[in-house]
């Protein structure tokens, strides 16, 4: 019970710490919204992503920061912390 409240605490410190949020590097004009659906020993990150410029975006990457120690992305224990993005098409 101890560890399922210290995994509870962990989530929302992180959840209202200012290391939780997402901005995109570089020039590229990039919205990202991210929410966090579930809290406990397993929850998913819903990361949309929305092209705001007159052009297409290619070849991007979205780069996941987290201590791989504490959780793991992905189906199994091997943990994706770059994600490709082959195109993001402007919003019209």
């Amino acid at each position: 019970m101890s560890y399922m409240f210290s995994s509870c605490s962990h989530s929302l410190s992180l959840l209202c710490s200012s290391l939780q949020g997402a901005a995109p590097i570089g020039s590229q004009d990039i919205r990202i919204q991210v929410a966090v659906h579930g809290l406990g020993p397993k929850f998913v990150l819903r990361i949309s992503l929305q092209n705001a410029s007159a052009y297409p975006i290619l070849q991007s990457r979205l780069v996941l920061s987290f201590d791989p120690a504490l959780y793991c992305m992905g189906f199994d224990h091997r943990s994706l912390q770059n994600i490709s993005v082959p195109v993001l098409l402007p919003v019209s």
